[in-house]
């Protein structure tokens, strides 16, 4: 489960993994809660770009002494100036140069640098990748998110390529802020968020008991829009071929065990107009 940044990071995570065909089989599924899919930090705007800068401020700070221990002088330069920015995308721009990073393919080969802010956040957005995720992968934002709803609704094609992501669009809600009003009229009450994601998680433990994993080229994605009461779905052919591991007779019976979990959980996406 990921939020945010963090949900940029499953999702990222998920499709590199798909694409190397390595994800592990423990891993049946994930939640990705108002994630930007793209990220440009440039395009932040106040006070937003001013409040994550001094997030990214303070961490550089408090590890001041580790950085001080760097002998070269063009890092040390560059660390001093990216104290004195306010700005997130300036302090990315600043520290890109420096950064590790990793080779989305397996090995996952590490090296250092990148060429400026715009080739960092390129690397680091999950549009990217979530095509090839391939296992079941719950998407939830808001449509009146002023901090990521613009970067991941011009994305959104993206999702819907892929038949194993379910995305979930809702009128309100904010950035991560999906607060309902409790029986007793007082707010914030429960956030609907968690208990979707619950019954996503439970929907997907319930149909996993699969070895296979399948990513049908075949079929667009799932799309809910709740909150504007409609559920559209599309379909699109491709010449790609589905893989699947194994005998022909349980290749099938895998298939379908793949395919009882994706319906249950798109099911229970679907249920998530009842709780607004």
């Amino acid at each position: 489960v990921g939020n945010s940044l963090g949900a940029n990071l499953i999702t990222k995570y998920l499709g590199e993994e798909g694409l190397a065909g390595t994800t592990h089989p423990c891993i049946a599924g994930g939640i990705s809660l108002g994630n930007p899919l793209s990220i440009d930090s440039r395009n932040v705007h106040t006070p937003w770009a001013q409040i994550l800068g001094l997030g990214v401020r303070k961490s550089f700070f408090h590890h001041r002494h580790q950085f001080r221990q760097f002998n070269c002088p063009t890092f040390q330069k560059a660390y001093r100036s990216l104290l004195t920015k306010s700005r997130i995308g300036d302090i990315d721009e600043t520290a890109a140069p420096f950064m590790i990073r990793n080779d989305p393919q397996f090995p996952f080969s590490v090296s250092i640098g990148y060429d400026g802010c715009d080739d960092y956040c390129r690397d680091g957005s999950s549009y990217r990748y979530v095509s090839n995720v391939s296992v079941p992968l719950l998407k939830i934002n808001s449509r009146d998110d002023d901090l990521v709803a613009p970067a991941a609704m011009n994305k959104l094609s993206y999702c819907l390529r892929n038949p194993n992501v379910i995305v979930v669009k809702t009128g309100t809600g904010g950035h991560l802020g999906w607060h309902a009003v409790d029986s007793y009229g007082s707010f914030p009450g429960k956030n609907w968020a968690d208990a979707a994601t619950v019954d996503f998680i439970e929907a997907v433990i319930q149909t996993s008991g699969w070895s296979t994993k399948t990513l049908d080229h075949g079929n667009a994605g799932h799309a809910v829009d709740v909150g504007t009461n409609a559920e559209n779905e599309t379909s699109s052919s491709s010449n790609m071929p589905t893989t699947s591991i194994g005998s022909d007779a349980d290749s099938r019976n895998d298939d379908q065990d793949y395919q009882k979990m994706v319906t249950k959980a798109r099911q229970a996406a679907a249920r998530l107009r009842s709780r607004l």
